[in-house]
C-alpha cells in the first residue's frame, strides 16, 4: 500500500502528461470525513475506499454503532 502524504485539497497542477493522467485516475481521497489523506489505489478492481485499515475499521465501527444505537442489550 502506498499513501501520499499531501492534503487532499492539493492537486497536480503542472502540464498534464500521460503519467499525471494515470496518477490522477488512480488517486482518491479517503472516505473517512475526518481524514484528509489521498491514496493511490493499486487494487485489481479499483474499489478501495479508505487510505488505511485504521480508517476502514473506524468507519465500520461508526456504521455498526449507528445501526445499533438505541437497541437494548
Amino acid at each position: 500500500m502506498q499513501c501520499v502524504t499531501m492534503p487532499s485539497h492539493l492537486t497536480l497542477t503542472s502540464t498534464p502528461t500521460p503519467l499525471h493522467t494515470y496518477i490522477k485516475e488512480k488517486s482518491f481521497s479517503c472516505e473517512n470525513p475526518d481524514c484528509r489523506w489521498v491514496y493511490y489505489d493499486e487494487s485489481a478492481n479499483q474499489n478501495r475506499r479508505w487510505c488505511e485499515d485504521s480508517c476502514a475499521n473506524l468507519m465500520r465501527v461508526r456504521r455498526f454503532r449507528a445501526r445499533h444505537q438505541g437497541s437494548n442489550r
